[in-house]
């Protein structure tokens, strides 16, 4: 993500963390699935951390992305409407 978020262009941006996200999770050397999904999944009452800790990673993944696309919005580097709060929920589901 560190590498993406240097990305000269929003398209750019978004092109680089997908890729790599894709590449991540379809890497034979590691394990199936997504960590933070299975984690959620496992919850039960008595792991209200765990909740607590994987909400707080989507949260601050999801400020990363508004912070870039926001920068590329000063930039000119989006139209004008664009939301990049939207932009950065939608960019986090699709990841």
């Amino acid at each position: 993500m560190k590498q993406a978020m240097l990305a000269p262009t929003a398209a750019e941006f978004v092109k680089q963390l997908l890729s790599a996200s894709a590449d991540f999770f379809t890497d034979p050397s590691h394990p199936c699935g997504c960590l933070a999904i299975n984690a959620g999944l496992a919850w039960n009452p008595q792991s209200k951390q765990v909740s607590k800790q994987l909400a707080r990673r989507h949260v601050t993944r999801e400020k990363l992305f508004e912070h870039r696309l926001r920068q590329a919005l000063k930039e000119g580097d989006l139209p004008e409407d664009s939301d990049s709060r939207d932009l950065a929920r939608y960019l986090s589901v699709v990841q």
